[in-house]
């Protein structure tokens, strides 16, 4: 659909956009997914997020529409590097030009800012105190979300925490 070799880091989110745009049966929908599948990669760390990690499935008469989400793993290396360009120009990992390409997606700002803090909140919230995550492995995520945080822009105005959201690291509360 891009023209993109398989073993490729080129493309970029946006030019994805642009071909649900034109070929998605729903596309509203599809691009919104697809920001918010961007921002969760920013969020948690996925930097290894290529083109062929995303795709369309074919629903017959319906046409197309954009796939579920697969091979989404942190790497927890907090590079600030993403393998799949937000913008086509640059790899940062940032969620200020996340923001910022917001109209690619059909999204006004507003609507942008609303899903990075409410994705943030889930993502950088307690969600292992529900989850039955061995303690050595909720350690190293939750150190890796806590920098990552810092890597992508997270500690601004986009996303605050939620009012008693608490991260059990040593170093306190986030």
């Amino acid at each position: 659909m891009l023209d993109i070799p398989y073993e490729s880091s080129a493309g970029s989110y946006i030019d994805f956009a642009r071909v649900l745009r034109r070929l998605s049966s729903a596309p509203a929908a599809d691009l919104e997914a697809l920001f918010r599948r961007m921002v969760f990669n920013l969020l948690i760390d996925n930097s290894d997020d290529q083109l062929k990690n995303h795709g369309m499935l074919h629903m017959g008469k319906a046409g197309y529409r954009l796939s579920p989400a697969f091979d989404v793993v942190p790497q927890l290396s907090n590079r600030g590097y993403q393998m799949l360009s937000i913008d086509g120009k640059t790899q940062e990992s940032s969620l200020a030009l996340a923001l910022e390409v917001a109209g690619h997606f059909d999204l006004t700002a507003d609507q942008a800012r609303e899903i990075i803090r409410a994705m943030a909140e889930v993502v950088y919230g307690p969600w292992w105190e529900k989850a039955a995550v061995p303690e050595g492995t909720r350690l190293r995520l939750e150190s890796c979300l806590k920098r990552q945080r810092e890597v992508v822009g997270g500690g601004g105005v986009l996303i605050e925490p939620p009012v008693g959201a608490r991260c059990s690291s040593v170093e306190g509360t986030v």
